[in-house]
């Protein structure tokens, strides 16, 4: 590789000879990660094996010096010389995928991974350099799509669950199938209910549910699991609040306990997001409770905060939005199965707003 292209932090996208060079500029000499990992892979391609390597060497270099190891969107094309450092474009994005997605690129290049999903095979030609002897892979799957995995128990969460990932597959399955038995009731019962926003609500509620069925995964097996023990160590570490990392050590201390009961939470926003069965509350419960996880993780360098805040978001609008009464048993039971009598009674208004029918 020529010097006036390569940094020692990667190669840059503007030679160091051109009269427009500019280190620090966003195209005009600074180093992307994820351009960095494109070439690796076409250096592979044409069998300049050991270029491929120096260049994914440079750029794992270079994500040491940054704060939990993550590329940034880009940084600057200053030549290394041994006593420096790679220095963050300004204003670049941390995390950003493709930057994070660049690590996966330069190690399929050092293995010479080339999947064939139509045939279901997986070709490699592993030529690694001295400084990564060795290299372990496990449950790479070609050809099988992750949906058809999700909905089979195939995915590592159910898969480590051994024989009882079966449970939670049939619970997923008799949800799903409840979730169109009562879409097609609202649409034979109710006119009103044949139009795209409604099939556009109750798409989104599904959706969401599958968002809440997946992470309550990581809360199994009970009483304790791996993940949920680190996630609670985590907003311990990086809460927003001091009072509030106090109170989440409460719950770190009594995990066997806190557990199951956020498991069972997050099951009941499945059910009720999948059935249309009180979403009005269960968005405003979700809501909250994505509220906390914001809260918690909002100084962890991994997570972004915007996703809670959409998360929250979309939550309250079901609610705002009476999303239950689109193909949901909010609908049935408001307009056809609960004829309730003496309405002014508080415990009959409570019931009708809960059902979105007040």
């Amino acid at each position: 590789m020529a010097p006036d292209m390569w940094s020692g932090w990667g190669i840059r996208t503007l030679s160091a000879d051109h009269k427009s060079f500019n280190p620090y500029a966003y195209q005009l000499g600074a180093v992307w990660p994820h351009d960095n990992s494109i070439i690796a892979m076409g250096f592979k391609r044409y069998g300049f094996h050991a270029e491929a390597a120096q260049v994914a060497r440079a750029i794992s270099g270079a994500a040491s010096y940054f704060q939990g190891n993550q590329l940034p969107e880009l940084f600057a094309g200053t030549q290394k010389d041994g006593t420096n450092f790679p220095v963050q474009y300004l204003g670049a994005n941390v995390p950003q995928a493709w930057a994070a997605g660049s690590a996966f690129l330069l190690l399929q290049a050092m293995l010479g991974m080339a999947p064939d999903a139509p045939s279901a095979s997986l070709y490699i030609d592993p030529i690694l350099p001295p400084w990564l002897p060795d290299v372990t892979l496990s449950r790479i799957r070609v050809g099988a799509h992750t949906f058809i995995q999700f909905m089979t128990g195939g995915i590592p969460d159910q898969v480590a669950l051994g024989n009882y990932r079966w449970l939670v597959v049939a619970l997923y399955w008799a949800l799903l199938i409840g979730s169109f038995v009562v879409a097609a009731q609202n649409w034979l019962r109710d006119p009103q209910q044949r139009t795209g926003y409604h099939a556009g609500v109750f798409a989104m509620r599904l959706v969401a549910a599958g968002m809440w069925y997946l992470g309550s995964l990581w809360k199994l097996p009970l009483p304790v699991s791996g993940g949920f023990q680190s996630w609670m160590e985590q907003s311990v570490k990086y809460s927003s609040f001091q009072w509030h990392s106090d109170l989440m050590h409460v719950f770190l201390d009594h995990i066997g306990v806190v557990g199951p009961l956020v498991y069972l939470l997050e099951l009941s926003f499945t059910v009720s997001l999948m059935l249309g069965f009180m979403v009005r509350i269960s968005g405003i419960v979700a809501g909250l409770f994505t509220l906390n996880l914001l809260v918690s993780l909002y100084n962890d360098p991994a997570e972004w905060p915007w996703t809670y805040v959409g998360i929250i978001l979309t939550h309250w609008m079901f609610a705002a939005t009476s999303a239950g009464r689109s193909f949901g048993l909010d609908n049935l039971v408001a307009k056809r199965l609960v004829p309730l009598r003496g309405q002014g009674q508080p415990l009959n208004r409570a019931i009708r707003w809960a059902f979105s029918a007040a």
